[in-house]
């Protein structure tokens, strides 16, 4: 059994590496693996505890420079924004029913993260930093699909592969399913 903790600080540590300073985009395609396999067991109360400490981590890490604003202000912003991180669990841990199915896995709940994105960066004058498809500005390649999708065809992309290597990742998951949503994933990928 992996630790919770250790998924949720994996998946936390990821997010956070994606965007600058560090610059590693490539961790965004599984960052959210570990913390997808982390509501699998979940009940909704659970998944929104994990999901929201994993958004206020990753806040905390990304966002940093705030504190030279205000450390109380800082604080406060981070826990706000790691609400929709925690509305994100609870969405996805209410589609998990032993495995997820190829439309409600692959298609489900990367628009669910795109229309929290969305909902971030538009409600109380919104805060749209820091968006999944931020993380991949220094991949040309993979950014082209904004001028026809915007950002959030990206981030719904980066999540689509995330969800399709959780489900490579979990032994549960029946083998046509896991590969037919791999392949799904890997097309994207290839189209864009």
């Amino acid at each position: 059994m992996r630790s919770p903790i250790v998924l949720a600080l994996s998946s936390a540590t990821l997010l956070v590496v994606s965007f600058p300073n560090f610059n590693q985009p490539w961790c965004a395609w599984g960052a959210l693996v570990p913390w997808l396999v982390l509501l699998r067991g979940c009940s909704p109360r659970a998944a929104f505890g994990w999901s929201w400490l994993i958004g206020f981590l990753f806040f905390l890490g990304s966002i940093w420079w705030l504190v030279y604003v205000t450390v109380v202000g800082w604080l406060v912003l981070c826990a706000y924004l790691a609400l929709f991180f925690g509305l994100f669990g609870v969405i996805a841990c209410r589609r998990v029913t032993g495995h997820w199915s190829l439309v409600t896995g692959h298609f489900l709940i990367p628009a669910a993260w795109v229309m929290l994105e969305y909902a971030r960066s538009h409600l109380l004058t919104g805060f749209g930093w820091n968006l999944l498809a931020y993380s991949q500005t220094p991949w040309h390649q993979v950014i082209q699909v904004a001028d026809v999708t915007g950002a959030w065809g990206v981030s719904w992309l980066i999540v689509l592969v995330n969800v399709a290597l959780a489900n490579v990742f979990w032994p549960k998951t029946p083998s046509r399913e896991r590969w037919t949503g791999f392949f799904v994933a890997a097309i994207g990928v290839i189209v864009v």
